[in-house]
């Protein structure tokens, strides 16, 4: 009995002791710094026009609600990429705040976009919102909306 008497206070050190060390491998800087991935990656493959990229980083059914109004899918994006439709020479985002919330992450800041599209020049600034969930041991984007922040002349 005594044994377990002097046994239990060193067991419950070791545990209290252990938390911080698994904990990292879920800290809140760790999965905010993957979600920063995601989206960096999917910047680089609009602005290189890498449909495969696209579709590693987003899901099936993902949607984007545009500055116009209007809903776009993950297969509209990759047909006006692939067509030749849109094709960006800068595809940035800055100013970027994550908040996390279990397995979904909402990512605000704002997008930097030169390029073209439907043969019109396009320069613009926008707000956005992102919305990602981990799936798959992996952050996958399922949702934007943008917001023009200012219109620039070609």
């Amino acid at each position: 009995m005594k044994a377990l008497t002097y046994s239990t206070p060193i067991i419950l050190a070791i545990l209290l002791l252990s938390v911080p060390i698994f904990s990292q491998a879920t800290s809140p800087t760790k999965r905010t710094e993957a979600v920063l991935r995601t989206i960096n990656e999917l910047c680089k493959a609009f602005q290189t026009g890498d449909t495969n990229r696209l579709r590693e980083n987003m899901t099936e059914d993902f949607t984007l609600t545009s500055s116009n109004g209007s809903v776009t899918t993950l297969d509209d994006e990759i047909g006006d990429l692939k067509s030749g439709r849109a094709s960006y020479s800068v595809f940035k985002n800055l100013n970027m705040k994550v908040r996390l919330y279990s397995d979904t992450a909402v990512v605000t800041g704002q997008t930097i976009i030169k390029g073209v599209y439907d043969g019109s020049p396009v320069d613009a600034e926008f707000q956005f919102t992102d919305t990602l969930v981990w799936k798959n041991e992996r952050w996958w984007m399922v949702s934007s909306h943008a917001s023009r922040l200012s219109a620039k002349k070609p």
